[in-house]
């Protein structure tokens, strides 16, 4: 099987990498790893699932058109492999992206603004985080996971034991972060026999972005809005 996943890869990613765990370990720790040959990219493969993992570089964080496109070209290559080994046939698929969007407020803005595009109710002026999810069912065959939570990040940092304070203060930048789980679990779930497809996975890739985008705007129009005031 890892040759198989070697020749589809072959021209993107480098020899593949066995991990050497035993057949009745967890189902879901990874038995094959594939990095991409400019490092921003991941295939993992365990006995349950195939996923693609990648990591942008800045300038493809800016131009969503450009991940969306990278996505959808490694998915010929994915179900290509998968057709190959006939006896893997995939019952559903999904795309999970994260967007962050950074603003110059503090902690107790941020998640005073979250609420406010939301609109859910926080009456609490002690909060220091918010997490907060919905899923929505699209036409009777999607799930559309959306989390939206507020988030910090700091200066990394070496420690001689691993445990080091991180007061408000010293964070570089804060921000609504939003993750995105698109998928056809439902269809799954609900339909008889149901199987996806590689039509599908590109639907649900061009679905997902939309939606991320969708989330995108309607943070900074709040912004926009806000900052004009």
């Amino acid at each position: 099987m890892a040759f198989d996943f070697e020749e589809a890869f072959k021209e993107y990613y480098g020899q593949p990498f066995i991990v050497p765990i035993p057949d009745d370990l967890d189902p879901e720790l990874p038995r094959i790893v594939l990095e991409s040959q400019k490092g921003h990219s991941q295939i993992s493969i365990t006995q349950i699932n195939l996923s693609l993992n990648v990591l942008y570089s800045d300038d493809w964080q800016t131009d969503h058109t450009k991940g969306c496109q990278y996505i959808l070209d490694r998915c010929n290559i994915l179900f290509d492999v998968l057709n190959r080994i006939k006896e893997l046939k995939p019952n559903f698929c999904g795309l999970k992206t994260m967007a962050r969007i950074s603003t110059d407020f503090k902690s107790a803005e941020i998640i005073s603004r979250l609420a406010s595009v939301i609109n859910f109710d926080i009456n609490d002026s002690d909060l220091h985080d918010v997490v907060v999810k919905f899923t929505h069912k699209i036409e009777d065959k999607y799930y559309n996971n959306i989390v939206y939570q507020n988030y910090r990040q700091y200066k990394q940092r070496d420690s001689a034991d691993g445990i080091f304070k991180l007061p408000d203060s010293s964070a570089l930048e804060e921000g609504i972060q939003i993750n995105i789980d698109f998928n056809d679990r439902l269809a799954f779930n609900e339909v008889e026999n149901y199987q996806t497809d590689v039509f599908a996975a590109k639907l649900i890739v061009e679905k997902g972005f939309e939606y991320l985008n969708s989330e995108i705007r309607r943070f900074r129009e709040l912004n926009n809005a806000e900052n004009a005031k």
